[in-house]
């Protein structure tokens, strides 16, 4: 049974004493042997997590007490009633909730209305409670205590003040005991029985410092080749060992790159005349066997003072397998909400329903599937420094600005939001600014001189707006003066490419407009 514990102070009043007890959630393994999972669980159910911990505050939030759990990949999935099922991974586990409480201090009340004689309303201090009172007193490095209820008055002594009985009945005077340690979590695994090994002769490595990341940084554990492993024997005393375990002990040893054989269980790090994280390739005539390296990066903020916009990757509806209601982010009213959810989380990928307002963050891309409802999209965050420039690659292109709001309204592409507006002069100089960007879109508000950019021409769908926000939205149209394409247009006419300044060649027929 695994016993995962979570920190959790409660208070419970005996007649004689008073105890503080150290509560903890506990998850516990209902899987017999090997793997098992509700039926339902999958890595489209739920949460991705970093690890148990997280799984169980997840599952108190929905108001439930059974979850299933997948250590390596961090699948979690809350449960009310299900049909439970073995796995043949038995990184899968099936758990239950439960509350755990010891002793962590005892307040003993050494008498009642009384106190040390010398308490008053000014010589401590005035607590909330006894307990605060307590706290007050520890931090002071004594252990007794006058406390008047009613008041809170709070005064520390050493136990030698000279006791003063028969005074108000709100008084009392009391000592207290607390644990010197917290308890060590308690883990265990299910087994259907004890298996003795002797102990290893030597621990390889053990001098070897743990590689360590920095507090921002993100890791993923990358499968290199299969049918693979790093060159060398393979020792015959080799014990199984996870996925996971395997990992952790390359990285004790310093060494990211490792072999692992999935259907054995068998882990062997690289080899000590090699580098730290490189391995010599050998294959294999298994194709249980994969190289395995741990990579890792630092994840950077966005500065303050950076526009970001969204990139939407696909023409129709589309979204990253797996992103649904179910993970969606809470309160995300609009597509600019989603783009700067992104932007705090350090995201550079997500999927958004804009008439269900799903907003589902990816930490890695996807290969996006197409889907039948058209609001969906996928997306990439682009983010760029407004102070940035760049030496212009072509001649500047011939380019026309054409209206997107109808006429006598007022719209803006659906990606503007607060943190993408710059003040422009006037909208010349808004849509100067989106012609030195290389942006497609120019959204300007006239009442205010507010201006926006969308760089990619399938990113801006217009909504219409308030009349009191004065926002258009100017699509920018360009060609190139020596182009001639497949259509029979001349290089005496302008041929339009939508999202692009430079003279590249569109690729279909709809992208293509004469202005």
């Amino acid at each position: 049974m695994i016993k995962i514990l979570l920190g959790l102070v409660l208070l419970a009043a005996l007649t004689e004493a008073t105890v503080i007890e150290t509560c903890t959630d506990v998850a516990a393994n209902q899987c017999d042997e090997g793997g098992c999972k509700c039926k339902t669980a999958s890595s489209s159910t739920g949460l991705v997590v970093a690890n148990i911990a997280e799984c169980i505050a997840y599952t108190k939030e929905q108001g439930m007490t059974k979850f299933s759990f997948r250590s390596d990949a961090g699948y979690c999935t809350p449960n009310t009633n299900c049909n439970q099922q073995a796995t043949s991974s038995t990184d899968w586990g099936y758990y239950f909730v439960d509350e755990e409480c010891v002793p962590e201090c005892v307040i003993n009340t050494e008498c009642e209305s009384c106190k040390c004689g010398s308490a008053s309303a000014t010589t401590g201090i005035t607590a909330n409670s006894l307990q605060d009172c307590m706290i007050y007193v520890e931090s002071q490095g004594k252990s007794f205590f006058s406390f008047r209820m009613d008041k809170g008055y709070c005064t520390a002594d050493t136990g030698e003040c000279g006791q003063q009985d028969g005074v108000n009945e709100n008084w009392g005077y009391y000592s207290f005991a607390c644990a010197t340690e917290a308890p060590e979590p308690v883990v265990t695994e299910p087994q259907s029985e004890v298996v003795t090994e002797p102990p290893a002769t030597e621990a390889p490595h053990t001098e070897a410092p743990i590689i360590t990341t920095p507090p921002n940084a993100s890791c993923e554990l990358t499968k290199k080749c299969g049918a693979c492993k790093c060159a060398g024997p393979t020792p015959d005393d080799l014990e199984e060992t996870t996925l996971n375990e395997c990992l952790e002990l390359a990285m004790q040893n310093n060494k990211p790159t490792f072999s692992y054989r999935t259907d054995k269980k068998w882990c062997i790090l690289a080899d000590d005349t090699l580098a730290d994280d490189t391995c010599e390739k050998t294959n294999s005539n298994s194709p249980d066997w994969g190289i395995y390296t741990q990579e890792c990066w630092e994840e950077q903020p966005v500065p303050e003072d950076w526009i970001c916009t969204a990139s939407k990757q696909c023409y129709g509806g589309c979204k990253c397998p797996g992103a649904g209601k179910e993970n969606a982010e809470d309160n995300v009213e609009s597509l600019a909400d989603c783009i700067q959810l992104a932007r705090d989380k350090i995201h550079d990928h997500f999927s958004y329903r804009s008439d269900k307002k799903y907003c589902i963050m990816h930490d890695e891309d996807c290969v996006p599937t197409d889907t039948a409802a058209s609001q969906w999209g996928y997306y990439d965050v682009v983010c760029t420094d407004p102070e940035a420039t760049e030496a212009p690659t072509e001649p500047p292109a011939v380019c026309a600005w054409y209206p997107m709001c109808q006429e006598g309204k007022t719209c803006k592409c659906d990606a503007v939001h607060s943190g993408n507006l710059f003040h422009a002069d006037d909208l010349q100089a808004c849509k100067d600014e989106a012609m030195d960007k290389g942006a497609t879109y120019a959204n300007y508000r006239s009442d205010n001189n507010k201006c926006s950019l969308v760089y990619d021409w399938f990113a801006c769908t217009t909504k219409e707006t308030s009349n009191k926000a004065q926002w258009q939205v100017y699509e920018s149209k360009c060609a190139c003066s020596e182009y001639v394409d497949s259509a029979g247009c001349t290089n005496s006419e302008l041929i339009c490419e939508w999202g692009t300044n430079g003279c590249s060649e569109a690729t279909a027929e709809s992208r293509r407009r004469k202005v």
